[in-house]
């Protein structure tokens, strides 16, 4: 799955890219210039390249989890979802 996003900031700012999707948990965003970053997630980490600076930041999909966590919009969003699950499942029950 592809398409097309328009992120919009804080300050009204607005970032637009392609995203791609493909299962299971993988996904990319690829922004356009002048931003030059790019975020890729594989499902178990989150990748953040910067291709002007040719460097890459490398964080466990659970740190982002918990950073998102931690902000105001994100926490008011979760309580409204109530109680979930996130992250993988490493055994399941044949029940």
């Amino acid at each position: 799955l592809t398409g097309n996003f328009i992120q919009v900031g804080p300050d009204g700012g607005r970032t637009e890219g392609q995203f791609y999707l493909q299962k299971p948990g993988k996904v990319r965003f690829e922004y356009n210039p002048p931003s030059p970053i790019d975020v890729v997630a594989d499902g178990n980490s989150v990748v953040v390249r910067d291709r002007k600076l040719a460097t890459q930041d490398l964080y466990p999909l659970s740190h982002v989890v918990q950073s998102m966590r931690k902000t105001q919009q994100t926490s008011l969003y979760l309580e409204r979802l109530g109680p979930f699950f996130v992250g993988r499942a490493i055994w399941q029950s044949a029940i």
